[in-house]
């Protein structure tokens, strides 16, 4: 398989682009996360740190107001998107939604397709439970 390569900044219409990165915070997630940071520096565009709380219960507890349950996975979240924005100098947003893993992650892109039908998604690291290749295929763009 040949190695794919960023395009040059300047060498593609990236107006409306943005970049997911998918993450479960393990360091082989974080390291894929920065490879997306990288992407999206490179291109100009901005980064969606996502990360899914698949838990049984989250969306109740989240609902009766018991969302401080999690705020530890929110400030770890806040701090890698902040690390990386220092690091490389791209806008990096952390957005954490609850579900399933593979569907929230596709939901969430679907929704930011609809809003701005130019947006990229990029899969990383988690895992093992969610291949890139699978979401390009389902998304329909790759970055």
């Amino acid at each position: 398989m040949g190695s794919w390569q960023v395009p040059a900044p300047g060498s593609i219409n990236t107006t409306g682009l943005r970049c997911i990165a998918a993450t479960d915070l393990s360091e082989p997630a974080r390291a894929a996360a920065h490879a997306a940071a990288v992407i999206a520096q490179r291109l100009g565009v901005s980064l969606k740190l996502v990360h899914v709380i698949d838990e049984l219960g989250a969306e109740a507890a989240i609902a009766k107001g018991q969302g401080f349950l999690y705020e530890d996975r929110r400030t770890a979240l806040a701090a890698h998107a902040r690390a990386l924005s220092e690091e490389l100098g791209v806008a990096a947003e952390p957005v954490v939604v609850v579900g399933d893993t593979e569907r929230a992650i596709l939901e969430y892109a679907e929704q930011l397709a609809a809003s701005r039908p130019r947006s990229v998604a990029t899969a990383t690291a988690l895992r093992g439970s969610l291949p890139s290749t699978r979401l390009a295929r389902d998304h329909r763009s790759t970055c």
